[in-house]
């Protein structure tokens, strides 16, 4: 399937879904094909609106691992922007949202996925 016959069919998906949550799911789908296309401009749209669906959903202050999850993939489209530091202040956001909703003492693979992006991140800029 091309690129674009996905960004159609989440683009189709989310015009019968008339949930909030299901649209911001479209949108998160959206803007991984997006950069999975190397569009990161795209991509980041798509995921900025997929986040700030979730927060209105769930709250600006609510800690929810969908919440993360979205500051995850944002820190990521940073990241292969070269923008490295916001891409650590995303990656810092969904450690510290993680931890919030799994337990500082909690082992799971959200958590070790975060140290992970946060240290690659570290590693590519001079800066950090």
């Amino acid at each position: 399937m091309s690129w674009v016959m996905c960004i159609t069919t989440w683009v189709n998906t989310a015009r019968h879904w008339n949930t909030t949550q299901n649209i911001a799911t479209s949108c998160k789908h959206i803007g991984v094909v997006y950069h999975k296309m190397g569009e990161y401009g795209k991509a980041l749209e798509y995921q900025k609106k997929s986040l700030n669906m979730k927060l209105a959903v769930y709250g600006t202050e609510a800690r929810h691992a969908s919440i993360a999850a979205s500051y995850n993939t944002i820190g990521l489209v940073y990241d292969n922007m070269g923008e490295y530091g916001k891409a650590l202040e995303y990656h810092t956001k969904s450690l510290e949202m993680y931890l919030a909703v799994y337990g500082t003492e909690a082992t799971h693979a959200d958590i070790a996925a975060s140290y992970n992006n946060i240290v690659a991140v570290k590693g590519r800029s001079e800066d950090l």
